[in-house]
């Protein structure tokens, strides 16, 4: 989301895009993340109701041209009937989504959606078994990793002076046999 962000923040200071706005639905309240280069930024503080409110309000207010949902469960906020929906939509398509999609409010959202980003190859593969209709609107866009976090992490090595080594990469999470469809055999 970050990436995403801040992607977002350099198009609109190149001038390539007008505004850029943001509904959070989780965040830490405490330290929220910066607001847009240009455009407003609202925190639904965990809730669905404030969240789909101040999509709906923000979108209603500023005509967007796409709204970019980040995950397809947010985007069932599009699919609601309010005056003025469904907006154009874009949705970034994550891991097991398209298999656990069954629910009708997911396949009405990636359905709907003018654009389909996914976090790898494989996930646009599943989507495009999944849902064949929405095939030419898929596009692979790899996840990436925050600069700023990359800096840090590199700062932070070079303070602790340990002797050079190979860079390698630390995978947290869960591999389970019972658990074929995430593509760990690839």
């Amino acid at each position: 989301s970050r990436c995403i962000a801040r992607a977002l923040d350099e198009e609109t200071r190149a001038g390539r895009l007008a505004r850029s706005d943001r509904v959070l639905l989780l965040d830490d309240l405490a330290q929220p993340p910066p607001p847009p280069a240009i455009g407003e930024q609202h925190l639904a503080r965990g809730s669905h109701t404030r969240f789909v409110w101040q999509t709906w309000r923000c979108f209603r207010r500023h005509r967007h041209d796409l709204v970019l949902f980040d995950l397809v469960g947010l985007a069932r906020a599009a699919g609601l009937p309010l005056p003025g929906f469904p907006p154009p939509t874009a949705i970034f398509v994550h891991s097991m989504e398209p298999a656990a999609s069954g629910e009708a409010a997911r396949l009405r959202a990636l359905s709907a959606a003018q654009r389909l980003l996914t976090n790898s190859q494989f996930t646009a593969d599943q989507l495009r078994r999944a849902l064949p209709d929405v095939s030419e609107r898929i596009r692979v866009v790899p996840l990436c990793i925050d600069p700023e976090r990359v800096t840090a992490w590199e700062d932070a090595e070079r303070a602790r002076a340990a002797p050079p080594r190979e860079r390698a990469a630390l995978i947290v999470g869960r591999m389970w046999a019972e658990e074929r469809g995430k593509g760990h055999d690839e």
